[in-house]
């Protein structure tokens, strides 16, 4: 090993022999003698392309990527021999992909096709850019390329196999897959994608068996844990899912993809704490692929820590400032902070670098239907559609801008449209069934919605969620019987899926079950002890129950969980304000006010504690005009938040704004009309058009002792107007809903003797 270490690209003749001695000192794991031989042999002899290749193979192999790009695109400037300029280009265009450089990766897969036309790795690169910016027929044809030009191959059809399934053909990826086991009957990576596809179907069992038998076989390999493991999280068995992991990862601790997959099995279990430590392990791994900090940022989120998603999403952004995936999550991110024009730069500065990119065009359609700029918002959605024709998603959200804009029918056959070519690609996986279930039940048609929901049990019976589909199908039948049972099953069926749990809790505490509520929070803690979201309907429970101390203490274990959430301090804010103790209820709302993504009801809340202290009141009525802003701005076509911002602005008088909403308000939903008559008859009166506010008064339905003030002065007002006929019908009205008020009754003898005078 001494004798290792000595040698010295002095002691060579050439590069080649040099490049022999730095070969032995890799042997010997002298990894730093090699390098110092290598840059010293590189000194000596620039030109060889042999050596300039090995220091580019040494910086990957310690994960210096950026080092190794330095050295190849530095050979790609000097004459090299055709074959040694292809190996280059194969090699740029790999470790450029590993970086999230796209661009630069078409740029050499282009070059290599130049140079060695038909060139596998060429193939494999321009699929993996077209993917990547949403180009998905460009992606499609060159994996097929791929798996054309080397049949023989498992590997190839396994990549095709990734592409169809990504570009949502899964079932034209299965019946390659099982052609190719045909062929290949004991090829390992064969057999796994079986494993995916028969998960998929729903042949939970099958595929365990499948994946059991390649684990059994060859427990070293990491991509027969990663496998085994999600067979077993689809059986229901998180634990025996999790012990895999595990097992493979005392094997494998370096393991990048070992690394992230136990942190997101740690993140779904409820244990963030683990979760985030396991995902910091793989980002300390390989700083330089974006894996690690992605899953990080993930965790973080789940924990309600935006500040922690964004750094670790940033550092994505430090090491490849062109990533556009990393773009478009930190845009998204900014979006639920409410940060809309940090998200549109960034959102454009994604479209500058890659203009093809469908996924872009998508979030920017978003970003602009959130500032008002409808034209563009449906040019973006449009754009994204024709970009990724294959892509039901863009449909389906294209459907739902649509749809805000008003443009219900349009969006709704978008929708639809979507849901069925989702469904007819992957005809065996309950997510685009139970997808287009929820698009049927907005569409009204109940029956359809069922049928889909039931299959997906059949499909799935080990999953939970068509079975808290059809309980949300219940609530819409009003049949609340039947959707507590199901919500129960969905929880027997996968206990630690929390939304049955909290809708079963809601419907329990709607009917005053108190002890059921109180024993279906129990038993959802148990489960899941780290859920704020638990632990917030925990306290709601407590709080009824007249339990205020035990309350608090739960909506604090919500705080402690996740301090970054705000609707854990608003939560907070309400157990105080329920104890009297408006001082830390103020202190918890400004809180949670204070903490991105903002929320009208958490906003109101605040508004309402100010008004309560009293003191305050500009600011109040700054904040209610604040929450209705924000409450019309996420739902701009719906009548609660039209009417909420209507009735602030006519305190205000503010009537020439007001009464245009409230007109919006009666298009989107006719059936509130009678209520939201009421609204626009007092603005008619304040305007002085006493005829329009009778036409209102006639909508108003029902009629309530609170009408009667305002029906007695609309008497006045017609009559003042000259419309002794309809003076008398509003005050005839008033008088019904008040008959021992005297004076409608002179009011109403005195327009009488006009018309009989």
């Amino acid at each position: 090993m001494t004798e290792t270490k000595q040698l010295s690209a002095s002691d060579c003749k050439d590069d080649r022999a040099a490049l022999a001695a730095a070969r032995a000192l890799l042997q010997a794991g002298e990894s730093e003698a090699a390098a110092r031989v290598l840059d010293e042999a590189f000194r000596r002899w620039p030109e060889s392309g042999r050596i300039a290749l090995q220091r580019a193979e040494l910086a990957r192999r310690s994960r210096d990527l950026r080092g190794a790009l330095e050295v190849y695109r530095a050979m790609l400037a000097q004459s090299l021999d055709p074959k040694l300029q292809a190996l280059v280009c194969a090699r740029l265009a790999t470790v450029s992909l590993q970086v999230g450089d796209y661009r630069q990766a078409e740029e050499a897969a282009n070059l290599l096709l130049a140079r060695a036309p038909g060139h596998v790795v060429a193939f494999r690169a321009r699929a993996t850019v077209a993917l990547a910016r949403g180009d998905f027929d460009a992606a499609l044809q060159n994996a097929r390329r791929v798996a054309e030009s080397q049949p023989e191959r498992s590997d190839n059809l396994v990549f095709l196999t990734q592409f169809l399934v990504l570009t949502g053909r899964v079932a034209e990826a299965a019946a390659a897959v099982e052609a190719g086991m045909s062929r290949h009957p004991d090829d390992d990576a064969l057999r796994r994608k079986m494993v995916e596809f028969r998960l998929r179907r729903g042949e939970i069992q099958q595929g365990r068996d499948i994946a059991r038998a390649l684990w059994d076989r060859d427990p070293d390999h990491p991509a027969n844990a990663l496998f085994m493991s999600r067979a077993e999280a689809a059986t229901g068995d998180a634990d025996a899912a999790t012990a895999v992991l595990e097992t493979a990862l005392r094997r494998h601790p370096d393991h990048l993809g070992l690394l992230c997959q136990y942190s997101d099995r740690l993140r779904v279990n409820g244990d963030l704490a683990r979760a985030i430590e396991v995902a910091e392990r793989a980002v300390a791994l390989d700083p330089a692929n974006a894996a690690g900090p992605l899953q990080l940022a993930r965790c973080h989120g789940h924990q309600g820590r935006a500040d922690l998603e964004e750094q670790a999403i940033r550092s994505v952004l430090s090491l490849n400032p062109t990533a556009t995936v990393a773009l478009r999550r930190l845009a998204e991110l900014q979006l639920r902070q409410g940060r809309r024009d940090e998200a549109m730069a960034l959102a454009r500065r994604a479209e500058e670098i890659d203009p093809s990119d469908s996924r872009t065009h998508e979030l920017l359609s978003r970003l602009y239907l959130a500032a008002g700029q409808n034209d563009e918002a449906r040019q973006a959605g449009r754009r994204a559609t024709e970009l990724a024709p294959v892509l039901p998603d863009h449909f389906r959200r294209y459907g739902d801008i649509l749809v805000r804009l008003g443009e219900v029918e349009a969006g709704q056959s978008w929708r639809l449209r979507a849901a069925d070519a989702a469904v007819a690609n992957a005809p065996h996986d309950i997510g685009p069934l139970l997808r287009r279930a929820r698009t049927l039940l907005g569409a009204g048609r109940v029956e359809d919605a069922v049928a889909d929901a039931r299959r997906a049990m059949d499909l799935a019976p080990a999953s939970g969620q068509p079975a808290a589909l059809l309980a949300e199908i219940a609530v819409l039948q009003r049949n609340p019987t039947e959707a507590e049972s199901w919500w129960r099953r969905a929880i027997a069926i996968e206990p630690r899926f929390a939304p049955p749990h909290l809708r079963l809790i809601r419907a329990l505490l709607g009917r005053k079950d108190l002890a059921g509520a109180e024993a279906a929070s129990a038993d959802a803690l148990r489960v899941s002890p780290a859920d704020p979201a638990l632990h917030r309907a925990r306290a709601d429970v407590l709080l009824a129950l007249g339990r205020t101390d035990e309350a608090l203490q739960a909506g604090r274990a919500a705080v402690d969980l996740a301090p970054a959430l705000p609707a854990n301090h608003d939560t907070l804010a309400r157990l105080h304000l329920a104890r009297g103790e408006i001082a830390e209820a103020r202190a918890a709302a400004e809180r949670a006010v204070e903490l991105p993504p903002p929320h009208p009801s958490h906003i109101k809340r605040l508004a309402a504690i100010l008004l309560r202290q009293g003191g305050e009141e500009p600011r109040a009525r700054s904040l209610s005009m604040q929450a209705a802003d924000l409450a019309l701005e996420l739902s701009p076509n719906r009548s609660g938040p039209l009417r909420e911002k209507a009735q602030l602005l006519i305190e205000e008088g503010v009537l020439d704004e007001a009464e245009p909403l409230l007109l919006r308000a009666v298009e989107a939903s006719p059936s509130e009309t009678g209520a939201l008559a009421r609204l626009l008859m007092a603005v008619a009166m304040q305007r002085g058009r006493a005829g329009e506010a009778y036409g209102w008064m006639k909508k108003i339905a029902p009629l309530r002792k609170e009408d009667v003030n305002p029906l007695g002065q609309l008497g006045m007002l017609l009559a003042q107007a000259g419309d002794t006929a309809s003076a008398i019908d509003a005050t005839r009205r008033a008088l019904a809903l008040r008959p021992d008020l005297t004076r409608l009754g002179y009011q109403l003898n005195a327009l009488e003797s006009q018309v009989f005078a």
